[in-house]
């Protein structure tokens, strides 16, 4: 059985402008929204809550065993023009009211650099077909020894990787037999495109130099897809599964056959996406002097 007794929230989610950023003596105190390469990220709310795990014999009538388990989370919005990821945010300390750190140690799994390529390419594709500005809500969490009664101090950061520019190149619908550089160090060729009852059959192979100078392994160049626009520009199709190889030197897709609707070929437009000049930005959070209200909910 699992009962949640205590629960707090910071000041209707820290909505209230003259608490963000403000120095009020004895106030709450929350760090202002923070810009960087045209990204904001601010503070929305804080939630802190104690779950009560009760361990009940056979009729469940008596409670052998009660453990607590102390939470704490900082929900953060970030938004911006850019094409941007951030998955989950980080809650690095949190003294309470005797400046004691209360953070439950934690392990963190580093992900495999294959897989972590493969996660930084399925994001950015995602953002292809955004047309407005991006927003996304993070989450910061941790668990805690005990429940602070006061948060003094609290620390984060939220770690976001950005692409600084997106390349656009229109591929004419014709077989070469040599490939064409589309953004630096990547290169398209167009293996396949063919009419057949009413719609056409496109392959492609795209090539990513590993090892570019100046690049940080990971951060090379991320091919975001083949697009199909119609006669109004409008994205019709957006082309990117495939076999996908990682050498040495190169990441490599192979898209061996997919279909394109005739009317978009005859009027539209392919248009091949490079997201290009990746940088990690790593924006701060902290929150200060907050007493946290508990009782029976």
């Amino acid at each position: 059985m699992r009962v949640r007794t205590r629960a707090s929230l910071a000041a209707g989610f820290l909505g209230l402008a003259a608490m963000l950023g403000a120095g009020v003596d004895d106030g709450v105190r929350v760090s202002a929204p923070v810009t960087k390469a045209g990204i904001t990220c601010r503070v929305q709310g804080v939630n802190a809550t104690t779950a009560l795990n009760l361990d009940t014999g056979m009729e469940g009538k008596r409670v052998r065993r009660a453990e607590a388990q102390h939470t704490i989370s900082v929900q953060l919005t970030l938004e911006g023009e850019a094409v941007f990821i951030a998955t989950q945010g980080e809650i690095l300390t949190l003294l309470d009211q005797r400046e004691h750190d209360v953070l439950t140690p934690q392990q963190v799994a580093e992900m495999p650099p294959e897989q972590a390529r493969q996660a930084l390419e399925e994001a950015l594709r995602s953002g292809l077909q955004r047309d407005r500005s991006q927003r996304t809500y993070v989450n910061a969490h941790r668990y805690l020894e005990r429940f602070p009664a006061t948060i003094m101090k609290l620390t984060g950061s939220v770690p976001v990787m950005m692409a600084h520019t997106l390349t656009r190149a229109v591929i004419k619908p014709v077989v070469s037999a040599e490939a064409v550089e589309i953004a630096p160090g990547v290169t398209f060729l167009l293996t396949l495109a063919e009419q057949r009852d009413g719609q056409w059959a496109i392959g492609y192979e795209v090539r990513t130099r590993r090892g570019l100078k100046g690049i940080t392994p990971g951060r090379e160049p991320v091919f975001g897809g083949l697009l199909v626009r119609d006669a109004g520009g409008q994205i019709r199709q957006h082309l990117y599964y495939g076999q996908q190889v990682e050498t040495r030197d190169e990441y490599i897709l192979v898209v061996k056959e997919v279909g394109v609707a005739d009317e978009y070929m005859r009027s539209g437009t392919l248009e091949a996406c490079v997201f290009v000049g990746l940088e990690e930005l790593n924006f701060d959070f902290e929150i200060a002097n907050m007493p946290l209200a508990t009782g029976d909910k």
